[in-house]
């Protein structure tokens, strides 16, 4: 007992001995034990529960105590015997709490033990048991509160993905606020705003609006007694969600409001949606009145009006709008009306991912099959391939799905015997999945969720069950209490674990987005990276999203708006459009054969004129897609001229590549610059397979470069996307990136030398080349191949001029980061070979000072730190080479082996 009045006598066993009181959790039946006996204990105990005196609580709770031992005792081995644990489990918590006697303490943490074990499908009942031995082990450990919030952190990570996650988080908060534990507190709350979390009203409720990353979620039913489901029902499509009433907390009145939806709605004509939520509980859902302002949009009830969760958690006060993305998500702003024309989307951009959540890439191909090889080209041709899928408007999306599944229908009916028929019934599943997205109708997802079953439940080969499982998880993953990490899994499970087909991962990746599911997107995306894009050209509209720095960047986030993402994302265009951090792999190749203006072959990278000196082993292509407007033409030959010129000021030879076999619209694009770069045109524009295969994507609006090693391996690309971002215009920062990236490939050349410790040869290069983007690098390169020389003044000289340069480029003076560190430690070493161990000590200390400062800042949700970046002009981030350097430097000074 002293243990136990010792845990309750601080907060953290004053918070767990509220879990005494808590009410009994209803439990799903399951044999062997009977159902029967299993409601009949649960239903004595809440009747003994509502007693009115003390003392016959406790007699019905030792009474279904008794006979849940008994239960137990009969069947020690039942697969739900933790249903009959976790009545024993609420009846043992009353008792104790009635009685605190050790004999009642016992048996409370006997039971809690065997509840340990529980599998994850009694989560919630198990939590209680966790909680409640972790406190008792922590009170009689007298544990410190490091260690109470190591404790805290073991029982975070085992309820991740299970149905007691957000009750775990939510307690968890409140004792780590107990500990004052901040750097905890940081790390759940970040959890609390993500993932399967990032729609639900009440999380998002606790935290301020501005700049609030949230998905739009819950189903509700319109005024035409439809019941439509966010995000899942209208993913791949904008739109603006609306919250207002007759009589308005704010200063504006319902007939201006909606004047200004409708003035957007003019002005952007079919590029979103409007879904109205009238705040005055009106029979029709403010539907008359929508339609009487002229807004064209769907009316959905809101029951209670503003004391709605939705009310609550989005809007909070009213009349307001907030801009649902493709994504389902949202960046919350204080906004009445936010400017379309800074938030919206492009429609290419949103075909995009539509066609992806669809799964049109699932059946990207017709094989070859004896019986329905007919059917199937014509069910195909339905189907149109990017980036062409991505330039049809909705209604010929729509007309293409409807006319695919009413060729299915027809040759499911006809060739009902066919041994591939499944073939026929995947396309059919894809285009009813396809049409209640375009056509607003759930009940098509019903009929392919409906498919997908029957399809399930006949005998298929390998890999045949691939689109029904697809569908049925993209059904169940906004289901209430759903948990997307589970199904995931169990989704590829299905498709065979860790040796399931490149198509199964493709599928997952794209499920996960949809169930903004980031870390396993990550996981997936990782692996269906490595994968050779030759096998796998009906993957190719995958990744082309997954590898498009745009949308990787943007994804499961809100629009940004004109100023960019809040802080929270620390959004900044430059340094996403260079992706200098995050290189291309090396075994990515751009190669092909087009044809010059004459008709004679141009074969990529052979024919690309590339030098042979170690600072010109490179090649541009610019790929450039003539727009049918003249006057779009003369922006998009301007925007060519731009990125050229910045291939041939750098002395790397470029290909503009047309997407067209137009000789006279390229004649035209390229007269008044004939010479400064070489023209060919692509076999079959838009339609070769050399478009998809790269992820070419809006090449009329913004050309797409490329920039290649001699062998073809692509070093870097950007595709033609764009969107509004902190003022500057898209080819602004992918017309810089150009120029970064060569002086990257440069750069890592130049210290290809001091990591084989070829010190002299590294002394020799970085003498012949000085400036560029990295020039503080570059001295504190030669500064450690002299440390390797034992040249130590030399050395010193040249740290220093680092160190300048570093300053002299860090934006504000702010110079905080890993790699000023290591120049200090390396101005240490350096000081100590010239017996200089004064100053060297300083410099140590100043260099540790850096370190800890580091350390310090508090890691993400994800268990990362954030390094602060300095950043030089241009938008180049410091840090690219830290990693590297800091291995030469170690190995340099004796502290350790250099590693590659």
């Amino acid at each position: 007992m002293r243990n136990v009045d010792r845990g309750m006598r601080n907060g953290a066993g004053a918070f767990i001995a509220c879990l005494l009181l808590a009410a009994p959790v209803c439990l799903a039946e399951q044999a062997p034990i009977p159902a029967a006996e299993l409601a009949a204990l649960e239903q004595e105990l809440e009747q003994g529960l509502t007693r009115a005196s003390k003392v016959e609580v406790r007699m019905a709770c030792k009474s279904v105590a008794r006979q849940a031992s008994a239960l137990l005792e009969a069947s020690p081995e039942a697969p739900n015997r933790y249903a009959v644990l976790a009545v024993l489990f609420q009846c043992q918590k009353r008792l104790l709490w009635l009685e605190r006697t050790e004999r009642n303490r016992k048996a409370l943490f006997a039971t809690c033990n065997s509840l340990s074990k529980a599998p994850d499908e009694y989560a919630e009942i198990r939590l209680e048991a966790d909680l409640l031995v972790s406190e008792r082990d922590l009170a009689e450990a007298e544990a410190t509160v490091t260690q109470r919030v190591k404790a805290l952190e073991e029982i975070i990570e085992k309820y991740r993905s299970t149905s007691a996650e957000r009750r775990c988080l939510t307690i968890a908060l409140q004792l780590a606020s107990q500990h004052r534990a901040s750097d905890l507190e940081n790390k759940i709350e970040k959890r609390l705003g993500k993932g399967r979390f990032a729609g639900d009203h009440e999380i998002i409720a606790t935290k301020p609006l501005a700049d609030l990353n949230t998905v739009f979620s819950r189903t509700y039913e319109s005024a035409d007694k439809a019941l439509l489901r966010f995000p899942s029902d209208r993913l791949g499509h904008q739109y603006l969600v609306i919250f207002w009433s007759t009589k308005p907390k704010g200063s504006e009145g319902h007939e201006a409001f909606l004047a200004r939806i409708r003035e957007q709605q003019e002005r952007f004509p079919g590029r979103f949606e409007v879904y109205s939520f009238n705040l005055d509980e009106m029979p029709d859902a403010g539907k008359k009145i929508l339609s009487q302002s002229g807004v064209k949009g769907t009316a959905l009830h809101l029951p209670g009006g503003s004391r709605h969760s939705a009310y609550q958690a989005y809007a909070r006060r009213d009349p307001v709008a907030f801009l649902v993305n493709a994504q389902g998500h949202s960046s919350l702003n204080q906004a009445q009306v936010p400017d379309l024309g800074l938030w919206l989307d492009d429609e290419r951009y949103v075909a995009q991912l539509r066609s992806l959540y669809i799964g049109d890439f699932l059946v990207g191909s017709a094989e070859e099959a004896s019986q329905l090889k007919s059917e199937l080209q014509a069910i195909q041709s339905c189907f149109t391939l990017p980036p062409l899928r991505y330039r049809l408007t909705p209604k010929a999306e729509l007309d293409g799905y409807r006319k695919a599944e009413k060729l299915c229908n027809a040759a499911i009916k006809k060739h009902s015997q066919a041994p591939d028929l499944w073939r026929v019934r995947n396309r059919r599943i894809i285009a009813l999945i396809g049409m209640g997205n375009l056509a607003r109708e759930p009940k098509y997802m019903a009929q392919a969720v409906e498919e997908a079953k029957g399809m399930l439940a006949t005998e298929l080969p390998p890999g045949a069950d691939l689109v029904a499982r697809f569908c049925l998880a993209k059904d169940a993953l906004w289901e209430e209490g759903a948990i997307p990490g589970v199904l995931l899994r169990d989704f590829i499970d299905a498709e065979g674990g860790d040796k399931a087909p490149p198509k199964a991962l493709a599928a997952a990746a794209v499920l996960a987005i949809e169930g903004n599911a980031e870390p396993m997107y990550q996981d997936y995306r990782q692996q269906f990276l490595c994968l050779s894009d030759e096998d796998h050209p009906d993957l190719w509209p995958v990744l082309s999203l997954i590898r498009d720095r745009h949308h990787n960047h943007r994804m499961f986030w809100g629009n940004p708006g004109r100023w960019g993402y809040s802080e929270t994302q620390r959004y900044k265009g430059r340094y996403v459009v260079s992706g200098v951090a995050t290189p291309e792999k090396a075994n990515r190749m751009l190669q092909g054969t087009l044809k010059d203006l004459d008709g004679r072959d141009l074969r990529i990278p052979q024919d690309l004129r590339i030098p042979q000196d170690l600072s010109g082993k490179m090649a541009g292509v610019v790929f450039v897609e003539p727009p049918e407007d003249a006057s779009a033409r003369d922006v998009c030959a301007s925007r060519m001229k731009t990125f050229t010129g910045q291939f041939s000021r750098q002395g790397v030879p470029v290909v503009v590549a047309f997407l067209s076999e137009d000789k006279n619209i390229v004649k035209s694009m390229v007269k008044d610059w004939e010479g400064a770069f070489r023209v060919a045109m692509v076999p079959d524009g838009l339609r070769n397979p050399l478009v998809r295969r790269l992820g070419i994507l809006s090449a009329d609006r913004i050309p797409n470069p490329f920039l290649l090693h001699s062998d073809g391996a692509i070093a870097w690309w950007i595709s033609g996307l764009s969107y509004t971002v902190a003022r500057t215009p898209m080819e602004g920062p992918v017309s810089a990136a150009i120029e970064i990236n060569i002086d990257k490939v440069r750069t890592d050349r130049l210290f290809q030398p001091l990591a084989k410790g070829d010190y002299q040869r590294a002394v020799s290069l970085l003498n012949s080349h000085k400036g560029g983007h990295w020039a503080a690098e570059r001295f504190q390169v030669r500064a450690l191949a002299y440390m390797g020389l034992n040249n130590w003044e030399a050395a010193l000289t040249d740290i220093d001029a680092a160190l300048s340069q570093r300053a002299a480029d860090s934006r504000h003076k702010r110079a905080i980061s890993v790699g000023e560190a290591e120049m200090h430690f390396a101005k240490s070493t350096i000081l100590k070979k010239l017996g200089r161990d004064e100053e060297a000590a300083k410099e140590r200390t100043t260099a540790e000072q850096y370190n800890t400062w580091l350390e310090n800042q508090p890691p993400d949700d994800e268990g990362h730190v954030e390094k602060p970046p300095s950043y030089a002009r241009y938008g180049v981030p410091v840090g690219v080479y830290d990693d590297f350097l800091k291995r030469m430097r170690v190995g340099l000074a004796g502290e350790g082996k250099t590693t590659e």
